[in-house]
């Protein structure tokens, strides 16, 4: 680090008994989240960057903290298939491979196992924790390509951190309560996964959770396993299967959706069933999280803090 170099701690204005995840049935408290991020960047070898292929939400957001802390880059690859890992290595010479499975899913590159490299991990008081330059480039999503060639988008640590907080408070005063637990049906190795069901709960005050419901049942049961009222983060097609199912849903503190567009006839069906207000993500993953709006009563999308839009010649901007 650099004389005058802006650093940002990993779990910013955490009590070390506060809950930051629940596994299991099980909460974990910050210093023991700590705990395992400190065991996990001391095992990590040297190297540039990478491949984070975490199966559980906790595990994954341990593996990104301790790459952060040793300043190495988490690829998140849009796609888990062979082919495109074997050109992740190609691309990415001296990469590693972390995950929490005991067999190497990336053949000739460097394996890590999570759970082994935290097992016995001390706890570690949030006043001792690690910070992160905030100019530090610690993710780097691949888009899908859907809107032309895929392109490479490296994230920097502030500006993550920032971003966050702002969705946080737009969140706060939208539903009307704190902190809660997250409970996700998107995939976490993805943008918009990546920042409602990780990096909002962990730097937002809130709690992750580790699964990934994918069917109405299982979405009603991690919400019935949690304190209530959790906020759930899914999709339009996870919605609609949801209100089609014939099964009660707890009341969520609110409900997140992205990834497509939303009706706001679909908006007004789910705040009645869950009792909550929906909220609209709009986003990039160049960008990330760029603006919200509660669909069922506004059709107008209302930029996140720190963000300004502009136009040029190319179309409208959206910086933060």
């Amino acid at each position: 680090m650099t004389v005058g170099e802006v650093v940002l701690p990993i779990l910013p204005g955490a009590s070390a008994d506060r809950i930051v995840a629940w596994r299991g049935g099980q909460a974990v408290r910050a210093d023991e989240l700590l705990g395992d991020v400190l065991a996990l960047s001391r095992a990590l070898p040297e190297a540039p960057a990478a491949i984070n292929l975490c199966l559980d939400r906790y595990g994954f957001a341990v593996g990104f903290l301790a790459c952060a802390v040793r300043g190495i880059v988490s690829l998140l690859p849009s796609s888990n298939a062979p082919q495109h890992l074997a050109g992740l290595v190609k691309d990415n010479p001296g990469v590693v491979a972390l995950g929490d499975q005991a067999d190497p899913l990336v053949p000739g590159c460097p394996w890590l196992d999570v759970a082994v490299a935290t097992a016995g991990a001390g706890r570690v008081s949030p006043s001792e924790q690690p910070r992160v330059p905030a100019d530090r480039v610690v993710a780097r999503f691949h888009t899908s390509g859907s809107t032309g060639s895929p392109k490479v988008c490296d994230k920097r640590f502030g500006l993550l951190q920032a971003g966050h907080r702002a969705a946080a408070e737009v969140l706060r005063q939208g539903m009307g309560g704190g902190a809660c637990a997250v409970v996700g049906t998107s995939s976490f190795r993805h943008m918009f996964g990546f920042e409602a069901t990780v990096m909002l709960p962990l730097w937002a005050g809130g709690s992750l959770t580790c699964g990934t419901p994918f069917f109405p049942a299982d979405v009603a049961a991690e919400l019935a396993a949690l304190p209530e009222p959790a906020l759930l983060v899914t999709t339009p097609y996870h919605l609609r299967k949801m209100l089609e199912a014939d099964i009660d849903f707890p009341r969520c503190a609110g409900v997140m959706s992205a990834t497509a567009p939303l009706s706001a006839d679909l908006a007004g069906a789910a705040e009645r069933r869950f009792q909550a207000p929906v909220h609209e993500v709009y986003g990039s993953t160049e960008l990330g999280m760029l603006a919200t709006r509660r669909t069922h009563h506004s059709a107008t999308w209302r930029l996140l803090p720190g963000f300004t839009l502009s136009a040029s010649e190319a179309g409208f901007v959206a910086r933060g």
